[in-house]
């Protein structure tokens, strides 16, 4: 950055000291005069004679004598630009070469500035902040900019070109129809996927809430040794939540688009009225845009009719409502007897979650028949995540 600063920035800011101080190179030459006159003095005092002294600037003008500036940032605290961070010392940087794109102008110059990888270094919040300096100093010079950051591809398509290598290594130029492609284009080549600003993984199963992926989770380690309970698909899947069954519509109708293209994933859904409830939003949505969404296929749902701790027995439910009602806001029965409905306190859920896992644990492990929903739904996304890869296999 030095080497920048001491190029371009200082012959400019030299040049504008120079205009400054020439109203007063008289009274300057006086001055250094005086200096001599006292130096040829003192010489003359001591017996020295033939000799005298003189000052001029160095290098012949005022210009040349001033060999350099410090350029300083304070953030707060005010230090040299060299002992401030990478990112900050290039924000400093291009806002300077507004003022210098100026200075040109005045001089009937036009400026072309060549930035290689201005996103280097920089604090993922400073990225806006540098494209909108870029563009700025675009509008007054000719920028030209290379960069492996979207956050750097202009949104004109026009204003966008790609080079790669053709096949007998020569480069090749290319150019898109769309912000979107050229976006597209960069993360191929970077080997970047939409699903990795999610952390996703490389396939993925979503669920509604935090309980939903922390029962899931505990099935998966505690069934890891069962027979043919070896989902291969299921198990080497990233597991992740989004805070409820709205929230998860919403983020699917934002970006399932993409995420289907790029990797499996499949959401599942509870039973209940507010998964049933996004579902057919989600279903009507997406048949609209001509994407399918099925069942068992897209997503999956748990136990018709309950939340994700209706994979557990019945009459584990039942029992644990009889010694505990002050945990349950709703709980309905058939006349037969049969369970039809329950609903949880928020404040209970993890209480119960431990209940119901810990008798799972300590059933006697040759009888799963407790398991039979849970098998069901795991096998369930197991298949859907292997029908998924299919798919994505032949695009």
């Amino acid at each position: 950055m030095k080497e920048l600063v001491d190029e371009i920035l200082a012959p400019f800011i030299r040049s504008v000291v120079v205009d400054v101080l020439s109203p007063h190179i008289t009274e300057i030459q006086r001055e250094l005069d005086g200096i001599s006159f006292n130096i040829d003095q003192a010489l003359i005092d001591s017996g020295v004679d033939g000799l005298s002294a003189s000052f001029g600037f160095q290098g012949g003008s005022i210009e040349s004598m001033l060999s350099g500036f410090d350029f300083y940032l304070s953030d707060p605290y005010r230090t040299q630009l060299s002992r401030k961070g990478q990112g900050t010392q290039s924000l400093a940087f291009m806002a300077a070469l507004h003022w210098v794109t100026e200075r040109k102008f005045a001089q009937n110059k036009n400026s072309i500035w060549l930035t290689e990888e201005p996103e280097s270094f920089l604090h993922p919040e400073l990225s806006h902040s540098a494209t909108g300096l870029l563009e700025k100093l675009g509008t007054d010079a000719t920028v030209a900019m290379s960069s492996h950051s979207m956050a750097f591809v202009p949104h004109d398509p026009k204003r966008v070109v790609s080079t790669q290598l053709d096949p007998e290594g020569y480069t090749e130029i290319s150019t898109f129809a769309s912000h979107e492609k050229a976006t597209v284009a960069l993360r191929k080549g970077l080997g970047l996927r939409f699903a990795d600003y999610f952390s996703l993984g490389t396939s993925t199963v979503l669920t509604e809430g935090q309980s939903d992926s922390q029962h899931l989770r505990w099935f998966l380690l505690i069934s890891a040794d069962w027979t043919d309970c070896e989902w291969p698909e299921l198990r080497a899947a990233t597991i992740s939540d989004r805070g409820g069954a709205s929230e998860l519509a919403g983020f699917l109708r934002s970006n399932y688009e993409i995420l289907r293209k790029e990797q499996p994933t499949v959401s599942l859904f509870d039973g209940d009225d507010a998964g049933m409830k996004a579902v057919s939003g989600l279903s009507s949505y997406f048949n609209n845009m001509g994407i399918p969404f099925n069942a068992n296929r897209e997503y999956v749902y748990g136990r018709a009719g309950f939340a994700i701790e209706g994979l557990f027995p019945d009459l584990w439910i039942s029992e644990l409502r009889d010694d505990h009602p002050n945990q349950f806001t709703d709980y309905q029965e058939d006349s037969s007897g049969v369970l039809m409905r329950f609903r949880l306190k928020d404040s209970a859920k993890s209480s119960v979650a431990n209940a119901l896992k810990g008798r799972a644990e300590s059933e006697n492990p040759t009888d799963r028949k407790w398991a039979t929903h849970w098998v069901s739904t795991c096998r369930a996304l197991d298949s859907a995540l292997k029908h998924q890869a299919e798919l994505i296999a032949l695009l």
